[in-house]
């Protein structure tokens, strides 16, 4: 099991409402958790939240730090999701460009037709200044997540942003299993930046933990999750794939990963072995 940090945040804050339960709720970056912050300020300046703020406290809640980690147990992590059938090896391309704010941005794309079109730049025009070696793009060794894992995350926005999947996946189905008072995931943000490309600080709090938090409204008034959510059903934790539950599989592949690297980086030896034993379509 790779090494994962976790951090104690007894209480956070969630911007919105959930008496709809998780059914009603959009696809989106957060999956199948419930965005949360210790800054919510910050957060209805970036992105106009105008909901109820909610104070969800538990002592005990520990979040894994999704940026705090070592190559080699990144690579282990991307041999558990393609083991999993979660994804797949697939090329892509990267591209950075400054916006009409004057905010520098960056992205990954399927192509370069949708790359150059993200950047606002013409595919002719980008093309003859990468034959100069002086483009802003560059087609990259990527994975592209699975239907099957987009479902288990509740529908997911951008089958590229693989990372970000991975952390939760792999979260709620290994560590949470192991590590009862992990709640959820952490991304330790900078807070820079403004608007709707803004970053700052902010967890992904998964529902079946819902039960262990105590609410505390906007008037002040403490309660239980039950009590202040009567409607909302917190669900089961997530059932594992049987053939692929067994996580000696992907110690396996991570250890070939590392027999294979000799002078290469942990995560190219780890998409060496994932081309191995699941090839690009």
């Amino acid at each position: 099991m790779p090494f994962v940090t976790a951090r104690n945040i007894p209480h956070v804050t969630h911007i919105g409402h959930l008496d709809g339960g998780m059914g009603m709720r959009q696809p989106g970056v957060d999956g199948p958790g419930i965005a949360v912050s210790t800054n919510p300020e910050r957060w209805r300046a970036l992105r106009g939240l105008n909901g109820p703020e909610w104070v969800f406290s538990c002592p005990t809640a520990q979040w894994v730090n999704a940026l705090d980690m070592e190559q080699e147990d990144r690579a282990e992590i991307e041999a558990w999701m393609v083991m999993r059938r979660y994804m797949k090896p697939c090329t892509a391309w990267a591209i950075d460009w400054v916006d009409d704010m004057g905010e520098w941005r960056d992205g990954v794309f399927a192509t370069l037709v949708e790359a150059c079109k993200a950047a606002g730049i013409r595919v002719e025009d980008e093309r003859a200044r990468s034959e100069q070696n002086d483009g802003q793009s560059c087609e990259i060794d990527h994975y592209r997540l699975e239907k099957r894992a987009m479902k288990r995350l509740g529908g997911w926005p951008d089958a590229l942003n693989w990372f970000d999947a991975a952390m939760l996946l792999y979260t709620r189905e290994v560590i949470m299993e192991k590590r009862p008072f992990v709640v959820g995931i952490w991304w330790e943000e900078p807070e820079s930046g403004q608007g709707r490309n803004g970053t700052a600080p902010y967890g992904v709090l998964f529902p079946e933990r819902l039960g262990q938090f105590s609410v505390e409204d906007e008037e002040g008034e403490e309660m239980s999750f039950a009590e202040a959510f009567p409607e909302f059903e917190i669900p089961a934790a997530p059932e594992g794939d049987e053939a692929f539950a067994n996580r000696k599989i992907a110690r396996m592949l991570a250890e070939e990963a590392r027999l294979v690297a000799g002078g290469m980086e942990p995560r190219e030896a780890a998409r060496l072995v994932a081309l191995r034993h699941y090839p690009q379509a």
